[in-house]
């Protein structure tokens, strides 16, 4: 007798949705591995930015622009797109092009995350500082009902 992929793939899903429902558990879960879980996120911006940019590849027909060519694009920035389109990329041929070309994407991308980590944690905290002050308790509820009853 063999087993329904699909029940056994809902029932997996299911446990994933009351792990994730059950407030405690997630909390825990979260507070335990915290460092772990940012080292994991650092990890996955490292390896798609990686990947994106040895999916690019190198430009194999690109030169610095001169003085001229710069201030031309400046003043007609149309022709931007033009010289963009004319440029063709290929696989890297070495390792060390790659490497300097992933410095900057690589860089971005961590600052912009640790950035955004950054704010959200300041949010949260003074979301909970603000809560804590007025003695508001996060686990109950308000009834609106009573608040926006019509006295007719």
């Amino acid at each position: 007798m063999e087993k329904d992929p699909l029940k056994s793939y809902t029932s997996f899903l299911d446990r994933i949705v009351k792990f994730i429902t059950d407030g405690d558990k997630l909390k825990t879960f979260i507070i335990e591995k915290k460092r772990k879980l940012f080292y994991i996120s650092l990890l996955l911006i490292i390896l798609s930015t990686s990947f994106g940019v040895w999916r690019r590849g190198e430009c194999l027909n690109c030169k610095p622009l001169t003085q001229e060519e710069a201030i031309f694009y400046k003043q007609n920035p149309a022709e931007i797109a033009k010289l963009a389109e004319s440029k063709l990329f290929g696989p890297y041929t070495s390792l060390e092009k790659y490497l300097t070309d992933l410095i900057l994407p690589i860089s971005i991308n961590l600052v912009g995350y640790i950035l955004v980590i950054s704010i959200l944690y300041i949010v949260f905290t003074v979301i909970k500082r603000v809560l804590l002050r007025y003695k508001v308790n996060s686990n109950t509820t308000i009834n609106l009902d009573k608040l926006f009853k019509k006295d007719d």
